[in-house]
């Protein structure tokens, strides 16, 4: 009782200073209260409707922050687009004994950013890594993208496997062309475009193509759907039984019941792997081995590779990074901070969305940019349609 009775005293005190104050400095604090009650409504309002989503919304409850494509998630079969086992049993590798740490090193890994976050992980040497965050398929052949200790300028990927020498490349784009505006034929025809002009550049290493890895449940890039990179991955397996490569099909590993990846196995954005889904990828490579004759005429005179020079994002870059989620270019950053890698992509990653010759640059088709250092040590490019020839070493 006596704490009532010092609550109203102090309240009728209020009350009579109030009172004293001008006619304009009572309007005023009555606007100033009136405001913030008018805030304080908003905030609770606010809080409600968030608990409440996270009531009625399963997805909400998944461990990532991020917006997801709902209406493609909730018609997505997992098991609608699937590889069959019988149809690829000579193109899809299969489980074999652990091949090691020298398997790896005999291998170049080609892609764009969930490949370059094999080096940002420090999993692999530059030595065995190209990844080229951002990059669409329809740039990866003539996009001069790659950097080599005495060489002024960078090389097409072509030419850098020629002058780097694997006994094998596994090459994984896709992510970047997933948003549905592009039909898994031209997608592959660019693919095929790709592996054409490295076996011309170098045609002493082995051809796999890696699956594109799942999307997380809960993903920063709602535009990129499973039934798109399921359609992809099949396609890209036919092309491989048609043609004669083979196929690393890492999706077995990654994927989670649901036809998502699992959870441990990629960053918070939803794209990206995070550390272990690079882990288990390179593991799956060492137990589905693709081991054939070592063709290579020598293995020496092999250039060092260097990173990029870094350039930092224009403002125009990074209004078009603010306005990603419209956009078909997708790998603008990573939780692992992918984008602090430094191979650059030039050129545009979005295919048009109808399949013509408009996919890519008008380049002739044997023109690939190979570096060549000159007797004084510097270095010089040319376009040759004997690029393997031109490189020395």
């Amino acid at each position: 009782m006596r704490g009532d009775r010092t609550f109203f005293k102090r309240l009728r005190q209020i009350q009579a200073n109030f009172k004293k104050l001008s006619k304009k400095d009572q309007t005023q604090i009555l606007g100033v209260l009136c405001v913030a009650l008018a805030i304080v409504i908003v905030v609770i309002a606010i809080l409600v409707n968030l608990g409440l989503g996270r009531n009625t919304n399963r997805i909400s409850e998944l461990p990532f922050s991020g917006s997801v494509n709902s209406a493609a998630d909730q018609e997505y079969d997992p098991n609608g687009l699937g590889l069959d086992p019988e149809l690829f049993k000579d193109t899809i590798l299969q489980e074999t004994e652990d091949a090691g740490e020298e398997y790896l090193l005999d291998t170049l890994f080609i892609g764009d950013s969930n490949t370059a976050g094999i080096y940002v992980c420090k999993l692999l040497t530059l030595q065995n890594v190209i990844g080229i965050p951002s990059m669409g398929i329809q740039s990866a052949t003539y996009t001069p993208c790659v950097y080599f200790y005495g060489y002024s300028e960078p090389v097409t990927i072509p030419a850098a496997v020629a002058m780097l020498k694997p006994r094998r490349v596994i090459i994984n784009f896709g992510a970047n062309n997933a948003d549905g505006s592009v039909s898994p034929e031209a997608f592959v025809a660019q693919y095929l475009r790709l592996i054409n002009a490295i076996e011309e550049a170098y045609p002493y290493c082995d051809i796999i193509v890696q699956s594109i890895p799942p999307l997380g449940r809960q993903r920063d890039y709602p535009n990129l759907t499973m039934q798109t990179i399921d359609g992809f991955n099949v396609a890209l397996a036919e092309m491989c039984r048609e043609e004669g490569y083979k196929f690393l099909n890492c999706s077995e590993i990654l994927k989670g019941t649901n036809g998502f990846i699992k959870p441990e196995y990629i960053s918070a954005d939803g794209l990206h792997l995070n550390a272990d889904g690079y882990a288990a990828i390179l593991e799956y490579a060492r137990t589905h081995t693709h081991i054939t004759r070592d063709r290579r005429p020598n293995t020496s005179n092999i250039p060092q590779r260097r990173p990029a020079p870094y350039i930092p994002p224009s403002s125009s870059e990074e209004e078009i990074s603010s306005s990603s989620s419209s956009s078909s270019s997708y790998e603008i950053s990573s939780s692992i901070e992918i984008s602090s890698y430094v191979e650059v992509s030039t050129t545009p990653s979005t295919l048009p969305g109808e399949p013509s010759s408009e996919l890519a640059p008008e380049t002739p088709s044997d023109a690939v940019t190979t570096g060549v250092e000159d007797e004084d040590g510097t270095s010089s490019y040319s376009n040759s349609g004997s690029s393997s020839s031109s490189i020395s070493g």
